[in-house]
């Protein structure tokens, strides 16, 4: 009978570490699973908020896009012609300050007649070259225009 009862113990031993492995198996199993279920919670966060970054990107991107084919032209003419009347203010004023040096000077006054053909000739020959320059920069801004227009 002793033979039957260290059996038995000896099987209520195992019995125990079975049970005691199988809970640490199902808890460890448990862990893994909450572990993986956070992780893709995690992932599924970061994904969704990547997509709506993507998402606020894109839409920016293409209103900007619609807004500048619209506004393109009229900011372009709004800098241009600012640009242009700075550039007209500045020549008028150095025609104005030739103007005042040569012709009202008292100390001029004998040389008034070489000093204004010499001023006529500068002002045409700026004058060609404002020309010129207007020109060009037409030119360059109306390339600009169409490089804009296509995109």
């Amino acid at each position: 009978m002793s033979n039957n009862f260290n059996n038995t113990s000896n099987n209520n031993v195992d019995d125990d570490k079975d049970i005691i492995l199988k809970r640490l198996n199902s808890e460890a199993a448990l862990n893994s699973k909450v572990e993986v279920t956070e992780l893709e919670m995690i992932l599924a966060e970061e994904k969704n908020s990547d997509n709506k970054t993507l998402l606020s990107k894109t839409l920016k991107l293409s209103k900007n896009i619609v807004l500048s084919r619209e506004e393109l032209t009229n900011n372009f003419m709004e800098k241009f012609i600012a640009s242009f009347e700075g550039f007209n203010r500045n020549i008028q004023d150095k025609i104005t300050e030739r103007f005042l040096k040569n012709f009202l000077s008292p100390a001029s006054a004998a040389t008034t007649h070489s000093h204004n053909k010499d001023t006529i000739r500068n002002l045409e020959y700026e004058g060609l070259e404002v020309d010129v320059m207007v020109k060009e920069r037409m030119r360059l801004e109306k390339e600009l225009l169409l490089k804009n227009s296509r995109i």
